[in-house]
């Protein structure tokens, strides 16, 4: 059976974007993105996906739910090939054959797999800035960003929390990355 993990980095007052883009560009978790995700099926909504700075992503099977789409289909761009359909359950069909599979975004996408508990895994980088520049941004005009959907320190209590760590690829710069991954726990 197919392991369906969600992976999502955080910034204060839970943001995800501003728009369909990341507000910061963080070397070190694109990094943890890239580590985590290679040789995975990731799995995207079609604004997340083409908010992307190159696209598809290399080394990974790149599905995109797109609900304009009429039927599912391999689209080809300058840099290789996706599929596009219009039905999650027939996008997660096509990652029957792998051990795991990553919700990659976006909101929508986020929130009706947790809401529909279908997440078994949840890869989160907590990002911020040691002076605070971007809480401070945020709260200067709250309306122009997107915020994750639910509560997902509360939704994740009871889950296996676990700290990754990363003993290269990290570099320095202006912000503080927090890598987690939470497990549900089975009744197994």
């Amino acid at each position: 059976m197919t392991k369906i993990c969600m992976i999502m980095a955080i910034g204060p007052k839970s943001v995800i974007g501003k728009g369909d883009k990341l507000i910061w560009h963080s070397k070190n978790d694109f990094y943890h993105f890239k580590a985590q995700t290679k040789g995975w099926p990731c799995l995207f909504g079609a604004t997340t996906f083409y908010g992307l700075p190159k696209y598809p992503l290399k080394n990974r099977l790149n599905i995109v739910l797109n609900l304009d789409c009429k039927k599912t289909d391999i689209v080809t761009g300058t840099n290789g090939s996706w599929i596009e359909t219009n039905d999650l359950n027939t996008a997660l069909e096509l990652t029957k054959s792998y051990n795991k599979v990553f919700i990659c975004g976006g909101k929508s996408i986020y929130k009706y797999c947790l809401d529909n508990n279908l997440i078994d895994e949840v890869y989160l980088t907590k990002i911020e800035t040691p002076d605070n520049s971007l809480e401070k941004e945020i709260n200067l005009n709250p309306e122009s960003f997107v915020y994750f959907p639910i509560d997902l320190d509360e939704y994740l209590k009871t889950w296996h929390k676990e700290r990754l760590e990363y003993a290269e690829g990290m570099v320095a710069e202006n912000y503080l990355c927090d890598f987690l991954k939470f497990t549900k726990y089975t009744n197994n």
